[in-house]
């Protein structure tokens, strides 16, 4: 856990900050070339710079250890059903989108940038600092709804879209939260997903084999980390609480290192 102090000054000392770039992955590569027109030599580069603007604004793990690099959503088992489903012209949320990777990863892999697509972030900097990264701010910025809430605190772009999406995507999100924020959090996703069979909520995010509340990375709060069975509690709950039934598909990624209890936990969210 970092501490308050090395937070507040972006420290570089943290645990979880890499000052090494490992192997870079090809379809990030593929995407800041052929997307984006970022010269190959220079690709490496380019993410440094990108990553130490993204770490003044806020220090989060995903942001010290490249992980937004990885694309994840194109990794979800759950992937080509969201092209499938977004290609017939459904609609799709990412929920907590950073600097918008998955957004671009979804356009380079065929789905057109419409304003059915939509993404959600706390910062509106970090949607600012995806137009530089992915150098695409004339082309997607007019074309697809990028907004700015606090999703204890909706804005107006989001209550528009209640009861209107049919994929939500939330890599690396309910995660920042203790048990009963997640619940709200999951009330305010079955109220903006549409209300029938087949609304689908998507993510990745920290999981441990040893489930319960552990200290926050950044703040002095505390979040729950989910095995797969005490996810699938939390949308009992949810469920109850809003009236609606889902199925919950969730396993924790094997790891190297055995020993250690950390783990991803990869879900899929159905209604049903």
């Amino acid at each position: 856990m970092a501490t308050l102090e090395q937070v507040q000054h972006r420290s570089r000392e943290m645990r979880y900050y890499s000052a090494v770039l490992a192997k870079l992955k090809d379809p990030i590569r593929e995407i800041l070339e052929e997307y984006s027109g970022v010269d190959p030599e220079r690709v490496e580069q380019h993410l440094f710079e990108v990553r130490e603007r993204a770490w003044q604004i806020f220090p989060y793990p995903c942001i010290g250890q490249w992980r937004f690099t990885d694309l994840n959503l194109s990794l979800h088992p759950s992937y080509p059903e969201v092209l499938e489903r977004l290609n017939q012209g459904q609609t799709f949320l990412d929920l907590g989108c950073c600097m918008g990777q998955d957004i671009r990863k979804l356009i380079f892999d065929g789905v057109p940038p419409t304003k059915k697509i939509n993404a959600a972030d706390l910062r509106q900097e970090y949607i600012d600092l995806g137009f530089d990264l992915f150098r695409d701010r004339e082309k997607l910025e007019p074309a697809i709804n990028f907004f700015v809430t606090d999703i204890f605190n909706p804005s107006s772009d989001f209550d528009q879209l209640n009861g209107k999406i049919d994929v939500i995507w939330a890599g690396s999100f309910f995660h920042l939260f203790d048990w009963d924020e997640q619940v709200e959090v999951g009330k305010r996703v079955v109220r903006t997903l549409r209300p029938q069979m087949g609304s689908l909520l998507l993510g990745r995010q920290s999981g441990t084999l040893r489930p319960g509340r552990y200290p926050h990375a950044t703040t002095s709060g505390f979040v729950f980390r989910h095995d797969p069975e005490t996810f699938a509690r939390l949308w009992k709950e949810i469920g109850k609480a809003t009236g609606t039934e889902w199925t919950v598909d969730a396993h924790l990624a094997l790891r190297e290192d055995d020993t250690d209890p950390r783990r991803r936990l990869i879900f899929a969210v159905k209604r049903v």
